[in-house]
Parts: structure tokens; sequence; C-alpha cells
């Protein structure tokens, strides 16, 4: 079951206050009341457990490639010494369906887009990019065509 925010941020009136104490260089001193914390930040958490579970996700795919025959792919291992690399590395056929299978989760998540996941990805990714508009358009149309042919073979669950 997924974690509910309210579950990790209480209302704002019940949060403590953070307590510290204030010592001399020799160790002693007293607690002080300290910071009472003013904002609360779901969003990061959000994130952070979308992230967790997009990451979880895309690995869970290559352990399935690798241990499931219907679902094995070969590798193709001379694309590291290419200088558009990023690109064919994100473009394998090994890779698809482990960052469409992550983003989807990612989309689940935050109650999104697929399309807005990934562009979410590109966004924290770009600078991995030789060519960033040029290839991100390419990777997104290839993503998101894997993504449209595997919810027609009902691989992948209905997403946004």
């Amino acid at each position: 079951s997924d974690v509910c925010s309210s579950d990790l941020f209480p209302s704002h009136d019940r949060l403590q206050p953070i307590v510290l104490k204030i010592v001399d260089k020799n160790g002693f001193g007293d607690y002080t009341s300290g910071i009472a914390p003013t904002t609360l930040l779901p969003e990061s958490m959000n994130d952070l457990v979308a992230e967790v579970k997009e990451t979880i996700e895309h690995e869970l795919e290559h352990v399935e490639q690798q241990n499931f025959e219907d679902m094995e792919f070969e590798r193709e291992d001379d694309i590291e010494d290419d200088e558009e690399y990023n690109f064919k590395y994100l473009t394998s056929n090994v890779e698809i369906p482990a960052y469409v299978r992550g983003l989807i989760k990612r989309s689940k998540t935050k109650k999104i887009s697929l399309e807005n996941a990934m562009d979410e990805w590109f966004n924290e990714n770009k600078k991995k990019f030789k060519n960033p508009k040029k290839e991100w358009k390419k990777v997104k149309e290839i993503w998101l065509d894997y993504a449209n042919e595997m919810r027609k073979k009902e691989r992948v669950k209905k997403f946004k």
C-alpha cells in the first residue's frame, strides 16, 4: 500500500519543535526550545517516494529480462565507445522497457501523465545529452511508442 502524505506529515499544529542543546567548548550547556517548523515539505517527500519507486521498477525490469525467457533481450554492448552513447543507451532494447516501466510508476505515484513524468526525468537528466532538444524528442517518442505498444498487449496497465 502507498504511504499517504498525511501519515508522514501530521497536521502542522501537531509538529514538535526541533530542540537544540547549546554547549560551550567543553560540552556543557542547556537545552533550548529551539526552532519550531513553519512549513511542511510534502512535495519533496512525494518526489522522493516517486523516484525510489521509479528506480525499483526500472531495476525489476532488468531482473525480469535476465530471468524470464519472454522478456529476454540481447544487450548491445558496442555502444559505449560511441559519441552518441547516451542516446543509444536510452534507446537500446534493454533500457527502453526499464525506463518506461519506471516512469509509469513515477507517473502513477505523482498522479501525473506519463508524458509529464518523462519530461520531469528529462529536466533532471538534461546534462547527459549531447544535443538535448534533438535527442530528447526522439527518445521520448520511442519511449511513448513502446508504452503504447505494451499497453495494447496488456503488459502495461492503463496510464494517463
